[in-house]
């Protein structure tokens, strides 16, 4: 009997953990949401640098790809006509 305690006490708290991860990403894309409506060109500069950080990390070709990219985007963007 205290092993099957012991148990639900383990299961409850997983359940806990679970539906605070939850509530901590419906928390992060309502301040992502704000970020946007207040910020939205310096916000998308830095979830657009997490992308390559996230694509040099995994995969480091097309990490470079990717960052080659944004730079020839960046320069191109910058020209004054």
């Amino acid at each position: 009997m205290k092993v099957l305690t012991w148990f639900l006490g383990a299961v409850m708290v997983v359940v806990a953990l679970r539906l605070a991860v939850q509530a901590g990403v419906i928390l992060l894309w309502f301040y992502i949401a704000c970020c946007l409506a207040r910020a939205p060109a310096e916000t998308l500069k830095a979830i657009l640098g997490l992308v390559v950080i996230g694509a040099f990390a995994s995969h480091p070709l097309a990490g470079l790809v990717l960052g080659a990219a944004v730079v020839a985007a960046g320069v191109t963007l910058g020209q004054k006509k």
